[in-house]
């Protein structure tokens, strides 16, 4: 592999890991708020209106914008997921994979191994960061980052792999 091979390939690596990072710990934010703040709070409360117990249906009310506020944060972080993964592949693709570039196939070997170790490995740190819980969110953030990684990076890799032979 040539020098600027190796280069490429660092840089992959690098990108891949903050991606990483970012996915287990978005589904950490989602576990840590969760478990411990809610927008409201309905443990005590007690309504009764003209002698009337409205009790249930006001905790009902309360755990479900409770419930929404979680789901809105789990999409906005699929957002920002899907921002920073464009944000940090495409510059790659679009300058470390320029038409004049020559890639090995041993570049591309090496990136398509690469990235579903990394994969795997943001799962394993968030399913233990999250104590297990959150696997959907969790999967889904990975999904979103190994998914265009896969589309804008490998595969255009493996384009010009196959134009050099």
């Amino acid at each position: 592999m040539s020098r600027t091979a190796k280069i490429r390939t660092a840089a992959f690596v690098i990108i891949l890991l903050i991606l990483a990072y970012f996915s287990a710990g978005y589904a950490f934010s989602l576990y840590s708020s969760g478990a411990n703040a809610h927008i409201i709070d309905t443990e005590g409360m007690n309504v009764n209106i003209d002698g009337s117990d409205f009790t249930p249906l006001f905790r009902l009310f309360g755990d479900g914008i409770n419930s929404l506020f979680g789901f809105l944060m789990c999409g906005i972080y699929a957002i920002v997921m899907v921002i920073l993964s464009l944000l940090l592949i495409l510059p790659l693709r679009l300058i470390g994979v320029r038409k004049t570039t020559v890639l090995s196939a041993m570049e591309y070997r090496i990136s398509k191994c690469i990235l579903p170790v990394v994969s795997v490995l943001s799962v394993i740190i968030g399913l233990i960061l999250t104590r297990g819980t959150y696997i959907v969110p969790l999967l889904i953030y990975t999904a979103i980052w190994s998914g265009l990684a896969l589309l804008i990076y490998i595969l255009g890799i493996s384009e010009k792999v196959a134009k050099n032979k």
